[in-house]
């Protein structure tokens, strides 16, 4: 199964990373100028369309990595 997905990316002349809807034209900023970050930003705002149970478990596991109170609601 062949599925095209939701977003494209692509790079203005000053240098700067965008994504664009592919069915309404809707753009916006990746607020990178490097290729690889662009590209890991795209990749899982398409991924967040495809799966998006596994997109929120992904979330919460990253997280649980930068701070464990942030999921037990004992942060502040």
């Amino acid at each position: 199964m062949n599925v095209q997905p939701k977003y494209r990316m692509y790079r203005r002349s000053n240098g700067a990373y965008y994504w664009e809807e592919n069915q309404t034209q809707k753009q916006g900023s990746l607020k990178t100028k490097d290729k690889r970050i662009a590209a890991h930003l795209l990749d899982a705002m398409n991924e967040a369309q495809r799966e998006p149970a596994l997109n929120l478990a992904v979330g919460r596991v990253y997280l649980a990595a930068h701070d464990p109170a942030l999921l037990a609601g004992r942060h502040g």
